[in-house]
């Protein structure tokens, strides 16, 4: 019988108010507001894993328009009204600034 093996991964860990601040000094001067914690479905203590790579797309689905809810010409998603991007979604936008590097992502969600 073979030794159990654990694969480790090296990761940033993220608190989300740390993340909100660093954000939103990057969206200044855009028609957005984001707030990591109200934009995952969560509870307090929750965990996201986030993967960004420098230059990938921000969108994952067809009704999402990363640049349209940026410049305040509509709602992230087509179907969802004021909903906006979610963690994964915001960090890809600040690795494709070159703001932060690309890697995986750990982000604490706590209230």
């Amino acid at each position: 019988m073979s030794e159990p093996q654990l694969k480790i991964e090296s990761a940033f860990y993220v608190d989300c108010h740390d993340l909100t601040k660093f954000a939103l000094m990057h969206l200044e001067g855009f028609g957005a507001e984001w707030d990591a914690l109200h934009s995952e479905e969560c509870h307090n203590g929750s965990i996201h894993r986030c993967r960004v790579t420098r230059g990938e797309i921000i969108e994952d689905d067809d009704d999402q328009d990363f640049l349209r809810w940026l410049m305040g010409f509509g709602d992230f998603y087509e179907t969802l009204p004021n909903v906006g991007p979610n963690c994964q979604h915001m960090l890809q936008w600040l690795c494709n600034l070159g703001v932060i590097p690309e890697g995986t992502y750990v982000v604490d969600l706590w209230w």
